[in-house]
């Protein structure tokens, strides 16, 4: 009981921001220790979902530079930049080892001395990933640095000289608080999607959305908070041509056919197509690269019927093939200007709805090892020796 009270005493002692203070904010170093090369630094990046500007790029670049310029710590300049930079990485789903840049670098320990992350939460998520990371970082001798850690404290960690075990105990603790809240914000998001799919016109964002629609903002009408889905004119005019030609006639297939022959771009594509010039808006043009191009996905006959026979059409919000419904069955509505009326729904899923086809008379089989008997076939009775052959 005595030990566990001086061990509890010791690890608030170590967590506390005057202690990181007192000892230059440096935890697992030798005591006196001093940076007096320059140590070559990965400068890691990373965002979960692009579009957050809470947690920008250009923010965590500012932190890392601050703490390398305390450290002696360079990230080289211009082709010889060593940095890190995973957009749209979840760290509860990709650990460090994964991810298409960071995984780079740490395959390659040989050409740095340090990595350098904004803060505990940009690295890890989860104690797995925490002992795994550290574990790479002890067999080659590196060392982890994180520019705001408790209470705003730098935390670097040097595994080039052996590691206090206190040191290690914190690193276990740190990991195990970011797994639970990585934990607790995916019980929130769950939480608040469940919640969001029953507000009326309320579009959650960030997937794409049924064919025929985009995402836009709330009108002011209707709230003016968060977003709402319109008809696209573009996805609109083809979805008008396809009923067009059923009513003219054709199959789906045969409108997929013309659809390919037209450059027409297919569901898939066309959100594709529609998020590069919402980044290139934002961003530079990207660069060209060598790799070449796939070939992109075609209209077939199964995704003209899966849109048009999609209650979408209707403006309904849909969930896991299903529709949205209020507490009263309704549907609820996810845009106020659905594609088709109920009437035009029901007439082009009469158009595409199978066609009867006609019933014919049942064969008979021949039973198996049934023999049968030489029939003549100008007369009634069997043929024997002495009756002439059938021509």
């Amino acid at each position: 009981m005595v030990a566990s009270s001086q061990v509890k005493r010791s690890r608030q002692a170590l967590l506390s921001p005057e202690s990181m203070e007192k000892n230059n904010t440096t935890v697992g170093t030798v005591a006196g220790t001093a940076f007096a090369e320059t140590l070559r630094g990965v400068r890691c990046i990373r965002l979960s979902v692009r579009t957050d500007e809470t947690t920008s790029p250009e923010r965590q670049r500012e932190a890392d530079g601050i703490a390398a310029a305390a450290l002696g710590i360079g990230f080289g300049e211009g082709e010889a930049l060593r940095e890190a930079v995973d957009l749209d990485v979840s760290a509860s789903k990709i650990g460090p080892f994964d991810r298409p840049q960071l995984g780079g670098w740490l395959a390659r320990p040989q050409d740095f001395d340090v990595l350098v992350w904004w803060r505990f939460d940009r690295a890890i998520r989860s104690m797995a990933d925490m002992h795994e990371l550290a574990k790479w970082a002890r067999e080659h001798r590196k060392m982890l640095v994180f520019a705001e850690g408790i209470g705003g404290g730098r935390l670097v960690f040097d595994f080039r000289n052996p590691l206090d075990p206190m040191a290690e105990l914190m690193m276990l603790m740190l990991a195990f608080a970011a797994q639970v809240e990585s934990q607790s914000i995916s019980d929130r998001v769950t939480g608040a999607q469940a919640a969001m799919r029953k507000m009326a016109l309320r579009w959650r964002g960030g997937g794409q959305p049924p064919y025929g629609y985009l995402p836009a903002p709330m009108p002011k009408e209707h709230g003016g908070v968060g977003w709402t889905l319109v008809p696209d004119p573009d996805a609109v005019e083809v979805i008008e041509r396809i009923i067009a030609e059923l009513v003219a006639g054709l199959t789906p297939h045969a409108i997929a056919q013309g659809l390919n022959a037209d450059g027409v771009l297919c569901p898939s594509e066309h959100w594709k197509a529609y998020k590069a010039r919402q980044k290139n808006e934002a961003d530079a043009a990207p660069a060209e690269t060598d790799k070449p191009k796939k070939r992109p996905a075609q209209w077939r006959a199964h995704t003209i019927t899966k849109i048009l026979t999609n209650p979408a059409m209707l403006g309904w919000k849909m969930h896991k093939g299903a529709p949205v419904r209020d507490d009263h069955g309704n549907p609820v509505m996810a845009t106020p200007e659905p594609i088709l009326t109920r009437e035009e729904f029901d007439q082009v899923g009469a158009l595409l709805a199978p066609k009867p086809t006609a019933q014919k008379a049942p064969r008979r089989r021949r039973r198996h090892g049934a023999r049968t008997r030489r029939r003549c076939c100008c007369a009634s009775s069997t043929a024997t020796d002495a009756a002439p052959a059938c021509t």
